[in-house]
């Protein structure tokens, strides 16, 4: 029953159902403290630009399960980089012991608020690569296309990111 309610809040959150997919993550929440859920809920409201309850889910999460990367990088991302060193440095050892799409983009996002647009393009590919139908990580790509003056590639990607349907961050118009 839990893996079936989780199933469906995925399948909702990828459409764009925020309701839908909150108020199914929240249902598997209350019956017990189960990562997915909460990790549901936390890119819910990161989406939503919610980043204070993003931020106490993504803890949560972490209290369960204190090696949790996907949470680790969250969290990096969105209480921002004072350390980029230091940041740059666990992201990569994040993503060499457990790769995710979602670590790669948090260390695009690293890179290009240092204007290293190459390093921020592989990463972004990488995301993009992991998990193509985000529309997040197809826009983050154009961008850094973009940046590069790559603009026939990042045309592309800008397509990819207006054409996906799912649950996204950036701005459509």
């Amino acid at each position: 029953m839990q893996t079936t309610v989780l199933a469906q809040a995925y399948a909702a959150y990828q459409r764009g159902a925020l309701a839908d997919a909150q108020r199914l993550y929240t249902q598997a929440a209350a019956r017990t403290r189960n990562v997915d859920a909460l990790l549901g809920l936390a890119a819910i409201a990161s989406v939503q630009n919610r980043e204070t309850d993003a931020q106490r889910l993504y803890r949560e999460v972490l209290d369960l399960d204190p090696r949790n990367a996907t949470a680790q990088g969250a969290l990096l991302d969105l209480l921002g980089n004072t350390d980029s060193q230091a940041a740059e440095s666990r992201l990569k050892l994040l993503i060499e012991r457990e790769p995710s799409p979602h670590l790669h983009q948090t260390l695009g996002n690293l890179y290009a608020e240092q204007g290293r647009w190459n390093d921020a393009q592989a990463a972004y590919f990488e995301a993009y690569r992991g998990a193509p139908d985000n529309a997040d990580y197809a826009f983050n790509l154009a961008v850094s296309l973009d940046q590069l003056r790559q603009y026939p590639a990042a045309l592309t990607y800008y397509e990819k990111a207006l054409a996906s349907k799912g649950a996204h961050r950036f701005d459509r118009t």
